[in-house]
């Protein structure tokens, strides 16, 4: 579960008062807890007036929650801290600038499918990875099936619901990565594979899919 999803959990659980800085940070659980609640502020989700001298939070109205999200720009300074975070390497193929590639910074959650400018939902990809994922995105997914998949919030309930209803269809690690949303991904498959009793099969690399692929047998 996201930071913008658990801040607005615990506020809608204990209603409108005042919050400590230090209480919201520890339920967001990352260092960028500020910003996801700008980012409910924004969406007309949470509405709150902050207190510098108590350094606190008067939260002012709760409304019903959405996994949507107003478009805003990421600064060159985002861009900059995002590539720095991931060590300046594509997160799907570990190529960087020495290896004569350019690094975007890419949503692994589309924002039309509900996906978020914070970090967690930020990573840099190559142009070729990040371009493949795109060309994916747009050709090759059933807009239902991933409107099912977005409505989970968890990277394992998204896996499992995405192979289910996607037998025999090939998925490059870019893309199986990107919609989990977590950095055990690939233990995770082999969790759901036991449990679940998928044939969840990887295949070596290929013309098409040149980092390989998976794909759920049937």
């Amino acid at each position: 579960m996201g930071a913008r999803k658990d801040l607005y959990d615990y506020i809608k659980l204990n209603g409108i008062k005042v919050y400590p800085r230090e209480t919201l940070k520890k339920v967001a659980k990352i260092d960028d807890w500020a910003r996801a609640l700008r980012q409910l502020n924004q969406d007309g989700i949470i509405e709150y007036e902050y207190t510098k001298c108590s350094d606190s939070y008067l939260i002012t109205a709760i409304k019903q929650y959405s996994t949507s999200s107003k478009r805003a720009g990421l600064s060159t300074k985002d861009r900059y801290r995002i590539r720095n975070r991931d060590g300046h390497r594509c997160q799907a193929c570990g190529k960087g600038v020495n290896n004569d590639v350019k690094l975007h910074v890419d949503h692994k959650i589309p924002l039309d499918w509900g996906g978020s400018n914070l970090d967690e939902n930020l990573w840099t990809l190559c142009n070729i990875c990040n371009l493949g994922k795109k060309s994916f995105f747009k050709d090759d997914f059933n807009p239902e099936i991933m409107k099912a998949v977005y409505k989970e919030t968890s990277g394992y309930k998204r896996l499992k619901i995405l192979f289910e209803l996607s037998p025999n269809k090939e998925f490059p690690p870019s893309i199986v990565q990107g919609i989990a949303g977590i950095r055990d991904w690939t233990r995770t498959l082999r969790d759901i594979r036991q449990k679940h009793n998928l044939k969840i099969t990887w295949f070596k690399p290929t013309e098409e899919f040149p980092n390989g692929y998976y794909s759920n047998i049937e």
